[in-house]
C-alpha cells in the first residue's frame, strides 16, 4: 500500500509513538503546500479517499486532518 496515507500513520503510531504524538497533522504533500501558502490545513476528500482517509459509502473521515482539542 505505497500510497496509502491512514495505514502509514497507523503503523508510526504502533512503532514510533513518540514520533506520532508529536505530530500535529498529518498532510498530503499539495495539501502542506497549500498550508504553507494560504495557512490553511485542508484537504479534498476526493483526494483523501485515494488515501484511505476517507470511508465509503458514507464519505466520513476515517482520521482527522486537524490537531485534537486540548
Amino acid at each position: 500500500m505505497p500510497g496509502f496515507t491512514a495505514p502509514k500513520a497507523l503503523w508510526v503510531a504502533e512503532h514510533e509513538p513518540d514520533v506520532f504524538k508529536a505530530t500535529a497533522r498529518i498532510l498530503l504533500p499539495k495539501d502542506f503546500v497549500r498550508l504553507r501558502l494560504s495557512g490553511e490545513a485542508v484537504s479534498e476528500m476526493s483526494d483523501a479517499s485515494g488515501h484511505a482517509l476517507v470511508g465509503y459509502p458514507h464519505r466520513r473521515w476515517t482520521m482527522s486532518c486537524s490537531p485534537p482539542a486540548d
